[in-house]
């Protein structure tokens, strides 16, 4: 199952990619192209993120790809995900254990909930566009997002604080990359974090961040 990265070495791990709300795994093609180039395995996965609450996005469209016999092979298996991908971790990893669990990357990941989804789940234009899953990760005590437990893994944070939407901007109220603030990024019990000048949409484009990605998960440190 390894693969090389460089001279005759052979990495037998995989890199999970899952990405965010209203995306598909076309968004993540750059960055698991630089995995693949470093000699990992990869898995890109698709699910319908806006047609299901988060538990069945879990339990009927990713889960059984994280279940798949093939997946025991390797080493280890780490996750690199924008936005709701990293949500999809926490429930999936809080519910089953991997055994050859590695690292984790989230790339702005709305851990504490989301203003702006306090906002926008209150219209119903967005509420259509964006399905059941955008009110479980809004701010209050109710929220699926708030009752996860702490990260009990190796899990580093990337966020951005340069925003693209003025207006969303301002319904968030604080530093942000245009959809999740600095604080609502971040977990309990996760490893590290960093700051990138980069906005929610690209962030998982940008050459600082694959490479601050590929450090975290061969390091354990950005």
């Amino acid at each position: 199952m390894g693969q090389k990265r460089g001279g005759d070495e052979i990495l037998n791990e995989c890199v999970v990619f899952l990405h965010g709300l209203g995306r598909s795994g076309f968004s993540l093609r750059k960055m698991e192209k630089f995995f693949a180039a470093a000699g990992y395995s990869t898995l890109n996965i698709t699910y319908p993120s806006t047609g299901h609450r988060i538990e069945t996005l879990v339990e009927a469209f990713v889960g059984p790809h994280l279940q798949a016999p093939a997946m025991a092979g390797f080493a280890k298996i780490h996750f690199v995900t924008h936005s709701l991908g990293g949500i999809i971790v926490r429930f999936f990893l809080q519910r089953r254990r991997i055994e050859n669990l590695g690292r984790v990357v989230m790339l702005a990941p709305p851990n504490q909930g989301s203003k702006l989804a306090d906002v926008l789940s209150g219209w119903g234009l967005f509420n259509l566009a964006c399905g059941p899953a955008l009110k479980e990760f809004t701010t209050g005590a109710a929220s699926a997002v708030r009752k996860l437990k702490p990260v009990d893994f190796e899990l580093g944070v990337i966020t951005g604080d340069v925003s693209l939407n003025p207006l969303f901007s301002y319904l968030i109220g604080e530093s942000s990359d245009g959809k999740v603030s600095l604080n609502e990024a971040r977990a309990e019990g996760m490893k590290d974090f960093l700051v990138v000048g980069r906005s929610h949409t690209f962030i998982m484009r940008a050459p600082e961040v694959m490479e601050a990605a590929k450090k975290f998960i061969e390091t354990g440190k950005f």
